[in-house]
């Protein structure tokens, strides 16, 4: 795990007492772990950010009778690939938790097909990149706001992969006709649709979310080098489609 230029260990016991916790993309795999470990370490508050209202209750119900316990567990419905629904969670985090101490960017794609979300942007892309760069960006002055201490800071985790390793040069378009914009390029529809490589946009993305993370890093540090949230990237193996 990297964060905020250091590298962090998980050490001695861990308790989430009296924390606030939100983890996307929770109602299955390792969001779901994820929520309910903080659920076992005692946190306050768990918040499932998910698509679907209906799964995410489910998973809500899963996470209580594995740790016994109830009314810790909310659910909020949250579509990253929409920003008025990233828009709208961040107002309520705002407005209904006086404080958050977690947040787990854990939402992800990999998009078989190519498909233009709503945002005009093809899905892989505004999941995994833009939409983790806005709800990070819009979580951040919350989170400052919600330290502790200096030994107790909020902590903001980006889950990523390393599928990132195996890119090359060759594997990004030519940026000419974008003047220059590679994100741009990246999104472009292929000329044969049959070209398009869903795992092959999954690894850009995922590049792409290494660099949100070093942005969301510096947002979280003074302009005098004080940490005021710990900014953590975590990359889980790659997966095959």
């Amino acid at each position: 795990m990297r964060g905020n230029g250091a590298e962090y260990a998980l050490q001695g016991e861990l308790s989430c007492t009296c924390k606030t916790v939100l983890v996307t993309g929770s109602n299955v795999g390792l969001g779901f772990e994820a929520a309910a470990l903080f659920a076992t370490l005692n946190a306050e508050k768990v918040i499932l950010g998910v698509r679907s209202t209906s799964k995410g209750a489910s998973a809500r119900e899963h996470i209580e009778k594995r740790t016994g316990r109830n009314g810790v567990v909310d659910v909020w419905e949250l579509d990253m690939g929409r920003y008025a629904s990233i828009n709208a969670s961040a107002d309520r985090v705002n407005k209904e938790l006086p404080l958050l101490h977690v947040a787990v960017l854990n939402a992800g794609i990999t998009a078989k097909d190519y498909v233009v979300g709503s945002e005009g942007w093809e899905s892989t892309l505004q999941v995994n990149v833009l939409g983790t760069a806005l709800l990070g960006s819009l979580l951040l002055p919350k989170m400052k706001a919600s330290a502790i201490s200096d030994e107790d800071l909020p902590h903001l985790v980006v889950v990523t992969s390393e599928a990132h390793r195996w890119l090359e040069a060759k594997d990004f378009p030519d940026t000419q006709i974008y003047q220059g914009h590679l994100l741009e390029a990246v999104n472009a529809k292929p000329a044969n649709i049959r070209d398009w490589d869903g795992m092959l946009q999954n690894a850009r993305s995922k590049l792409f979310a290494m660099y949100v993370t070093r942005s969301l890093a510096k947002a979280a540090t003074s302009p005098v080098g004080k940490i005021q949230t710990v900014v953590i990237l975590i990359k889980r193996k790659s997966i095959e489609l």
